[in-house]
């Protein structure tokens, strides 16, 4: 049996050595934890952008991967303005995503709209 430790990983990134607080149980998952925890450039917009994957998936959890995925590739399109702040999505029946642009940051809304009607 193989009492192999996988506590030092590599940025897939950059490349960086990081010696890591635990053993991670495989080298893949070591390089992924050095690459979460890098500095470098590279490193960083990984972390946003799980960052963003967490929040984006938090907000809709009833909605598919691919939807998400394009939730995800908006968000970066207005951080970029390439697309304006203000945008809206109607991702599922009566529920939209919404869009703005503060301080550098993407901000993304849930917004429900409930009706309340009934006849008589």
């Amino acid at each position: 049996m193989d009492n192999e430790v996988f506590d030092r990983g590599h940025c897939v990134y950059c490349g960086q050595l990081r010696v890591l607080e635990r053993d991670m149980g495989s080298q893949d998952a070591a390089n992924k934890e050095a690459t979460m925890t890098c500095n470098c450039e590279a490193g960083r917009q990984a972390r946003r952008q799980a960052k963003e994957c967490q929040i984006i998936s938090g907000l809709f959890p009833e909605l598919p991967e691919v939807t998400v995925d394009f939730l995800l590739q908006m968000a970066a399109m207005i951080r970029e303005e390439q697309l304006y702040s203000g945008t809206s999505v109607k991702v599922a029946p009566n529920v939209t995503a919404r869009f703005k642009l503060k301080d550098g940051s993407v901000v993304v809304t849930r917004s429900e709209k409930m009706e309340h009607q009934s006849s008589i």
